[in-house]
């Protein structure tokens, strides 16, 4: 299957999207220890993501596996944004995708403001697909920005 044919489905957190959930992210090992500055193990975050209440998971799949995953954390005012993409399908065009598609849910849903944090070498990508930088942070190790999209003024 190529990324053309990469398929996105709301993952409801029931015991299939569960495990769903946590075979991806244990098969992301690699990729969690250069994402994850702080020494989360994936099954760490797993954990703590499960323990969220309001959260949405939207899955990636080709036809053998999971490739992409996005999620929309229910914050106090708006919704905090994250995704993660298998290494060997990166730079193939899936993030925009995965991105656009998790956007176009969450407007759908009702949602006005989604917010992200990231380092600084996506913040043009991010900024490309309508983000805007709302806070900078310098810290040492991990410089990074908080970055902000509304949605009802996309289509505008």
């Amino acid at each position: 299957m190529s990324e053309k044919e990469i398929k996105f489905t709301v993952c409801i957190l029931n015991k299939k999207g569960k495990k769903d959930l946590k075979t991806f992210l244990d098969s992301l090992r690699e990729e969690f220890e250069g994402f994850y500055r702080w020494g989360k193990t994936s099954s760490q975050v797993y954990k703590s993501l499960m323990k969220q209440k309001h959260i949405t998971f939207i899955l990636g799949r080709s036809e053998r596996e999971i490739v992409s995953m996005t999620y929309l954390l229910e914050e106090k005012e708006t919704f905090r944004f994250g995704i993660v993409i298998r290494k060997e399908w990166q730079r193939k065009g899936i993030g925009i995708k995965q991105t656009s598609f998790t956007l176009k849910y969450a407007e759908r849903k009702g949602i006005d403001e989604v917010r992200l944090s990231c380092n600084l070498s996506l913040m043009n990508w991010y900024t490309s697909l309508g983000f805007h930088i709302i806070q900078a942070f310098n810290d040492r190790e991990a410089p990074r920005v908080e970055m902000s999209i509304l949605l009802k003024k996309r289509g505008s």
